[in-house]
């Protein structure tokens, strides 16, 4: 071979990767989001038993992170370890990541590096840093000064407003010279403004934006118009700005309380009117609040004159309140909302064109067909999904008497049961099977064929009262429906009809109930609230958030 060929050849290589460290450098300097879905690679290692890429922080588990992903996580490991604080220290940590860093240069060292205190949330850090670059002439870039004054307006009660608005003077001159502002820059420019009480400056730099603001800004100014007691703008973010799929972020429910509480002490009535339109909103947008929120709002109530009773407690599976013994209002779908989700669902999901890549025009009349002839079903089962609960070895016979266990379990008290599963299960044996169609109705799909939509429109097509068994999240198939009120729609129907099983210690097939309470706020301040709260535990994906704070006025 050529040994220029070769040369030119080995040239080329180490050509493109530079071009994809300057572009993994420059996302790290500006965090600026990257579709690495666009350029991903199928891997060899891929397994169908693994979830797909787009399944979220789920996938993480299987799939490594992106380069700068990988590169971001090193540096916070290399600060979180060595929590520089000195100019010594410093030096030697800046030696440490030009080392072992490659996409770390001279020009985006400050960035880089504040952007990875953004993320770790360190103040004294990011005090200490900005002490270090002066100290050693080091002019920080624009970006750097404006990360800087994000991290102050997450901890302005330490550092005060004064380090944010002198930091705001530095990089002024730079940003009125310019004719765009990127969102990124936008939002931590805008994050320091909306800390301190020249928060209104925000909406000069609105205009330089591309495109209209983020959610992120639009939390920003909610915050910033909440600190300084602008009351009506606040709604008016809340109401008009955010769309109806966005919904403001915790930080906003935590300055709306602290607003709330400083109120009381000047108008309680004022007060209570606030906190009950902040409660309703909270419950018409479906949001479950962080446990710090629930902690202010019981800050709130201990203000009152009026005694409130107030306990962290649980909601059993009767929907019973196990601190005040009430019972929380059913998740019901009114028959016109149900018979909306089942049509769409429909149109959405099982006829859209990407379907038949795994299945056939065919086999879904024929599935129709089926569904129209023998529904209705009270029970839906996914006839894989139990079999392969079975605690041994995989084999056919094992997978039969699983499945087997499960009908029997589920068709008692003159249930009828449709069991959708696959072709291959026509190899299982034929007595067990046999024996399965004595007690459920037996529908196969082709191997390559997706179940859980047929699982779904089963159910659907069969009423309001069907329930199905299936471990699957169905996150796909909700996403198709793309409509935000739809998929509301979808997760409500969800949570009160889908039951899942598993095997306990003993080998023996327990069902996991669904829902029939809402995990949403209930109450009034007549009688009391249940508010559900996240407290940030890993919850398995059967498993239901059952965290509440409940608020029963004392008689």
């Amino acid at each position: 071979m050529n040994m220029s060929a070769v040369f030119r050849g080995r040239y080329n290589i180490l050509s493109k990767r530079r071009q994809l460290y300057n572009i993994f450098a420059v996302i790290l300097e500006n965090n600026k989001e990257f579709n690495f879905k666009a350029v991903w690679i199928k891997s060899e290692f891929s397994s169908k038993h693994f979830p797909a890429i787009n399944e979220g922080s789920f996938s993480s588990r299987y799939h490594p992170g992106s380069l700068s992903e990988r590169t971001e996580e090193k540096i916070k490991e290399i600060l979180s370890s060595k929590n520089p604080s000195t100019i010594e220290e410093w030096e030697e940590t800046k030696d440490d990541l030009m080392i072992d860093i490659n996409l770390i240069k001279e020009s985006n060292f400050s960035s880089i590096v504040m952007n990875c205190i953004l993320s770790l949330n360190k103040l004294n850090m990011a005090d200490s840093f900005m002490k270090y670059l002066k100290e050693v002439k080091m002019t920080p870039n624009f970006v750097t000064y404006l990360k800087y004054m994000s991290i102050c307006s997450r901890h302005v009660e330490h550092c005060q407003e004064g380090v944010i608005c002198k930091t705001f003077q530095v990089v002024k001159p730079v940003i009125d010279t310019l004719p765009v502002l990127d969102h990124k820059s936008a939002e931590h420019l805008i994050d320091g403004l909306c800390a301190t009480e020249h928060w209104r400056l925000s909406f000069d730099y609105l205009k330089k934006l591309p495109a209209k603001p983020t959610l992120h800004i639009k939390n920003s100014l909610a915050c910033g118009a909440l600190r300084n007691n602008d009351e009506v703008f606040v709604w008016e973010i809340l109401t008009k700005w955010l769309k109806a799929e966005e919904s403001p972020s915790n930080r906003v429910f935590e300055q709306a309380l602290l607003y709330a509480i400083k109120l009381h002490k000047n108008d309680p009535r004022h007060a209570n009117q606030f906190i009950v339109k902040l409660l309703r909103y909270i419950e018409e947008k479906e949001v479950i609040v962080k446990e710090e929120v629930a902690k202010l709002i019981e800050v709130y109530f201990k203000c009152h004159s009026s005694k409130w009773k107030i306990s962290y407690t649980k909601v059993n599976r009767e929907t019973a309140c196990e601190a005040c013994k009430r019972f929380l209002k059913p998740s019901v779908l009114t028959d016109e909302e149900f018979t909306h989700l089942r049509n769409s669902f429909l149109e959405k999901s099982l006829k859209k064109r990407d379907l038949f890549i795994n299945t056939s025009q065919k086999e879904f009349n024929t599935f129709m067909n089926f569904i129209d002839h023998h529904k209705p079903f009270h029970i839906v089962l996914d006839g894989l999904n139990a079999a392969y609960t079975s605690p041994v070895s995989k084999k056919p016979k094992n997978l039969a008497v699983q499945l087997l266990h499960t009908v029997k379990s589920l068709a008692g008290r003159s249930r009828k049961v449709l069991v959708l599963g696959r072709n291959h299960m026509k190899r299982w044996p034929k007595p067990i099977m046999q024996k399965i169609c004595q007690r459920a109705t037996l529908f196969l799909i082709n191997d390559i064929s997706q179940d859980d939509p047929f699982v779904v429109y089963a159910a659907l097509a069969s009423g309001p009262h069907t329930l199905f068994v299936s471990l699957d999240l169905m996150r796909d198939h909700m996403s198709r429906l793309e409509d935000t009120k739809l998929i509301h729609l979808f997760k409500k129907w969800q949570q009160s009809h889908q039951v899942f099983m598993k095997v306990d210690e003993e080998n023996q097939i327990k069902f996991i109930e669904p829902l029939r309470h809402s995990i949403n706020i209930q109450g009034d301040m007549e009688q009391g609230w249940h508010i559900p709260f996240d407290d940030n535990v890993i919850l398995d994906p059967y498993e239901e958030l059952n965290n509440w704070l409940c608020i029963q006025k004392i008689e």
